[in-house]
């Protein structure tokens, strides 16, 4: 049994996750260990393309199967299937796994035979919010074979955290809209040709320059969903997703670089993201940690840039410069 206290205690890790005080990943771990859990996991899915646009985990170090639950997995995960086909038994209420794929399924069913075992998984528990009209956020708790399924107390806990954790989504929501007003450093970034971006770990844009709207519009190379940014080219939109969720906790000045072209034989495009901590950056982006990303298309350039190399690079500002006086033929 999950006492008051410790319910209370669980309550304010999701509030403090909503307005930025702590991660989603921290609010997720309390989940954990009082269910617990293999894993607490939270998943935002864009409801127009099926695409994952969020995911948290609370609990022990999982990277190896949330990334193969990415690159593979999550195309033959029955429960996933079932649930974007009903959504409407999981908003608002909860679903049990079991209820629907019994230990005969599992046995003879891939998914539940050899990817949930070997991460020590067996039963889901899981309830939805949608938080936009687009947008579904999953709240879900994988338990262990061993450990069983929630017991009818549990059960009982699970759907009044359940009604909090809805609140607690639709204000995080709320107040990410709200951190998206101009700011100096918006103003900023209007004067650069090339595509910027102003992003969280979650993919929303908290603001994007005139180009970068442009490239929006087009949806050549990046569209908006929800005001989230995904990539057109299926590998470098995975690659975001993992970069984004990396950087989340990474501190100021890191750096990532992404193979951002269509095609293998297309010209060298690159998204490169930089990590900006408010108290590194004067606030001029805001009170949170977000991510810069920025497309450099030398295609669209009528000369190298010395902001970019520097930028993709690792270049200081006059290493940038000379390598690009450089490359226009002058001498060193």
């Amino acid at each position: 049994m999950i006492d008051e206290r410790r319910f209370d205690a669980i309550v304010a890790g999701f509030y403090g996750a909503a307005t930025g005080a702590t991660t989603w990943d921290e609010a997720l771990a309390d989940v954990h260990d009082a269910f617990g859990t293999r894993a607490a996991v939270m998943q935002s899915v864009d409801m127009t393309t099926g695409r994952i646009v969020q995911l948290s985990h609370g609990g022990p170090p999982a990277h190896a199967a949330v990334l193969e639950y990415l690159r593979h997995w999550h195309t033959v995960d029955p429960r996933r299937d079932y649930l974007l086909a009903h959504p409407e038994q999981m908003i608002g209420r909860w679903w049990h796994c079991h209820e629907h794929f019994d230990d005969t399924f599992a046995a003879q069913d891939g998914f539940y035979s050899h990817f949930l075992p070997a991460h020590e998984t067996r039963y889901l528990s899981t309830t939805a919010t949608m938080v936009t009209p687009t947008l579904m956020t999953a709240f879900g708790l994988e338990l262990p074979a061993s450990r069983g399924p929630l017991t009818q107390d549990e059960r009982h806990t699970a759907e009044r955290l359940g009604r909090h954790i809805a609140d607690a989504l639709r204000a995080h929501e709320r107040i990410r809209r709200l951190a998206a007003q101009a700011l100096a450093g918006h103003g900023l970034l209007e004067a650069f040709a090339y595509p910027m971006w102003l992003l969280d770990a979650d993919r929303f844009v908290f603001h994007a320059n005139a180009a970068a709207r442009a490239a929006q519009t087009s949806e050549d190379v990046a569209a908006l969903r929800d005001e989230r940014l995904v990539w057109q080219q299926p590998r470098a939109d995975r690659l975001l997703g993992e970069h984004l969720h990396t950087l989340g906790a990474a501190p100021h000045g890191t750096r990532a670089n992404i193979d951002a072209r269509r095609r293998p034989s297309d010209p060298p495009m690159w998204l490169h993201l930089h990590v900006l901590v408010p108290g590194q950056v004067l606030g001029a982006f805001g009170d949170r940690p977000q991510m810069l990303a920025t497309l450099f298309d030398p295609c669209q350039m009528s000369e190298l840039d010395p902001f970019a190399l520097s930028d993709v690079f690792g270049m200081t500002p006059a290493e940038g410069r000379v390598a690009a006086l450089l490359a226009e033929g002058m001498t060193a």
